[in-house]
């Protein structure tokens, strides 16, 4: 039976949301509509009681920030969703901009956000800039021939290290899948799909992980593990227990 996985992850019915260059422009004259009608201290209570995540958020923190350099308030909560993004250069770079003096609690969330994003970056490609970053912040770092398999095997589990932080499930996802894109870097599938099996944790009902893990499986020629995954995804009884 063949299985049309671009259908399964594009349902031909799917609403419509504007493009993110239309929902940065409605954000950016939203911006000023606010200005117009609210004083300075109340447009920042209000984007400081928001715990919203998105473009549009972001677009008020930069227009905030342009105005307000050294409200690092503003500016960790921009590294934040950046962040949360993995943009980890744009976070750096905002991080790296700070002016002015700061209490011992900023100072305690710059060091963790300037860490976290240095140890993200230099998981990803060793690049001896953040290594040498990482050494002056008093961190120890390993480093490996990049084409080893044990190398593969080490930035894989970095990664996979991160999830234990994430902070929502399409986080999570995107840790799991980028840990297990190393491992088929290094041409470690069967690893790979053992990885897999140890960590996917919360994400064992996740369609779109489990489609992932389909594709996982047939390129390291098993397709009885990638049967297993693609009935678990269509919600079908998998007859022989988990992989």
């Amino acid at each position: 039976m063949f299985l049309n996985f671009s259908a399964l992850e594009n349902p031909s019915r799917r609403e419509r949301f504007s493009r993110p260059l239309a929902v940065i422009g409605t954000a950016v004259a939203f911006m000023g509509v606010l200005a117009l009608f609210y004083p300075e201290q109340e447009l920042l209570n209000l984007v400081r009681q928001d715990n919203t995540k998105g473009p549009a958020t972001r677009v008020y923190l930069q227009a905030l920030l342009r105005t307000r350099p050294q409200d690092h308030d503003l500016r960790l909560r921009l590294a934040a969703q950046y962040m949360d993004m993995e943009q980890y250069r744009q976070a750096l770079r905002v991080l790296d901009a700070a002016v002015g003096e700061v209490s011992a609690a900023e100072r305690a969330r710059y060091a963790e956000l300037l860490v976290t994003s240095l140890e993200r970056l230099f998981a990803l490609d060793q690049a001896e800039v953040w290594r040498q970053r990482l050494v002056a912040l008093g961190r120890n770092v390993d480093v490996t021939d990049p084409t080893e398999p044990d190398a593969y095997r080490r930035r894989a589990q970095q990664v996979f290290n991160q999830m234990s932080t994430a902070t929502s499930l399409e986080q999570r996802r995107t840790l799991f899948f980028r840990a297990l894109r190393i491992l088929q870097e290094g041409n470690l599938l069967l690893e790979a799909l053992a990885a897999a099996d140890a960590h996917i944790g919360r994400l064992a009902g996740d369609r779109e992980t489990l489609i992932f893990l389909t594709r996982l499986a047939l390129s390291a020629n098993r397709p009885d593990l990638a049967q297993i995954y693609i009935r678990q995804a269509l919600g079908l009884s998998t007859q022989g227990g988990n992989p």
